[in-house]
């Protein structure tokens, strides 16, 4: 079936992919020498019940066992601290960066108009 897929390359591959990470949210990454941690700080997606603080879509990559951040790690109990600490650095990032006011998103990247993109999977 991959074959009857278009190809994608170029500036319309780099374009969709833009707007698919546009529709996940408004991620934020903040990376120390030892960790990194995606979050969107907005998100409403529950909470899981093993005790970690994290939301479902979380990421946090243990940099010095993981330099090619193949492990999510941000469920595990045991980096709960870890998170807190990421999420305190962000929001410190966030007051001294960003307006009060979210940038709304465009309705066109570049020359063209958004790419006609399913994201209901």
């Amino acid at each position: 079936m991959l074959h009857e897929l278009p190809e994608s390359y170029g500036s319309p591959a780099v374009m969709g992919s833009l707007w698919a990470r546009e529709a996940e949210g408004r991620r934020k990454m903040v990376r120390t020498r030892e960790w990194k941690y995606v979050t969107d700080l907005s998100s409403t997606s529950g909470r899981n019940t093993n005790g970690s603080t994290a939301h479902s879509q979380d990421e946090l990559y243990d940099l010095n066992n993981d330099p090619w951040e193949q492990t999510n790690v941000a469920h595990n109990p045991d980096n709960v601290a870890v998170i807190s600490n990421m999420r305190a650095l962000i929001l410190d990032w966030m007051l001294e960066t960003e307006e009060y006011n979210p940038v709304p998103l465009p309705t066109v990247i570049g020359r063209g108009p958004k790419p006609n993109i399913d994201t209901s999977n």
